[in-house]
Formats: C-alpha cells, structure tokens, sequence
C-alpha cells in the first residue's frame, strides 16, 4: 500500500517510453572517442569578414543645473571653520613631518660621506676630550621607539648631573669635616665609574 504523504512515491520521469526512445538515439549518434578522427572531416573554414569596430555616438552632456544659492545655517558655518583648522593641522604636520624627513636624508646623505662628527656622549667644547661614537635618534631609532629612547637619554642626562651634585656634596663635606674624605673619594670614583657605564 502506497503512503499518499511520501513525496518520492512519485512515478519515475524517465519511465517514459518516448525519454527513452530519446536519450537511446543521441547515444547512438555519438561517436565515441576510439572511433572519433579529427582529419575525417578536414574542411578549411571560411574566412568571416570581419567589420571594423564602429564607436558608439557621444554621450549626451548632461543638462546644465543653475546655480541656486541656498542660505548656509550657522551649524554648517562652524562646520567649515572646524574642517579647515583641521586642514591647518593636517598641514602643520605634514610640514613637521616633511623637515624631519628633510634632516633625516641630510644625516643619512653626511653618513654615507663619512662626514659625521661623534657627538655622544655630549661633552662642552671647552672640555678637551672629545664624544666617543656618533648617536642620533631620529635617524637612527626607530619611529615607534624614538620618544622611549628621548626619556631614558633625558633620565641619563639627570642620572649623570646628579653624580656630578654628588662630587659637590661630598666636597662640602669634606671642607666641613675633615673625616669626609672617603665620601669624596667614592663620588669622584662614582662619576667616572658609574657615567659611561650607565
């Protein structure tokens, strides 16, 4: 007994005695690929005339819109005050960017001439030694790192001064009590010591 619910109790389509009588003639006008010979039916084709290309006619201009003056709102007018300072400061950074850019092609443009003067550690001109190496930050830091590297400089610049008011300290310790020459000692060792190695 047939179920009415069941959708696939339908009757087969290609029981169709006029499908099959259809599907059996383009299987039997088929060649199959042993008895298929390309050079058997060697006609040249002929030769299409080609038409050349024809451009399509001008587009029609658009119509031309009247310029209508409409009042602008305050709130448009403020608007385009605050893009144009914004377009300022877009501006005065790029100029920023651009100077730095500038320095940094003339440094790398010196160091390929070799002419690069040491500059670190920075040392007055009247003092008579001269820097040891060549530093630079915004050459040759990266971008991301180049404000950690300005603050740890910066608290190297306060480490060292503050050796230096030590030497002073210690010196007026000495000038006050005379057994404070040991304190002396140490803070002189401790600047020439502990300076570079930091």
């Amino acid at each position: 007994m047939e179920d009415d619910n069941n959708p696939f109790a339908q009757p087969d389509p290609f029981a169709d005695a006029s499908i099959r009588q259809a599907t059996a003639q383009s299987r039997t006008n088929q060649q199959t690929l042993n008895e298929y010979n390309p050079f058997t039916n060697a006609t040249v084709p002929a030769r299409t005339v080609v038409q050349p290309a024809v451009l399509p006619s001008p587009p029609i201009p658009p119509p031309s819109y009247a310029s209508v003056s409409t009042p602008i709102s305050s709130q448009q007018q403020t608007t385009a005050r605050v893009d144009f300072s914004q377009l300022e400061r877009q501006q005065q950074d790029l100029d920023r960017r651009e100077q730095r850019l500038m320095e940094r092609e003339r440094e790398l443009k010196n160091s390929t001439t070799g002419r690069r003067d040491n500059n670190f550690p920075p040392i007055p001109k009247i003092c008579p030694f001269r820097p040891c190496f060549y530093q630079d930050i915004n050459v040759e830091i990266p971008n991301e790192f180049q404000t950690w590297v300005r603050y740890l400089f910066y608290l190297w610049i306060i480490y060292s001064a503050t050796l230096g008011l030590n030497i002073i300290g210690a010196l007026a310790y000495l000038i006050v009590d005379k057994g404070g020459a040991v304190t002396f000692g140490l803070s002189i060792l401790y600047f020439v010591l502990f300076t570079p190695c930091s």
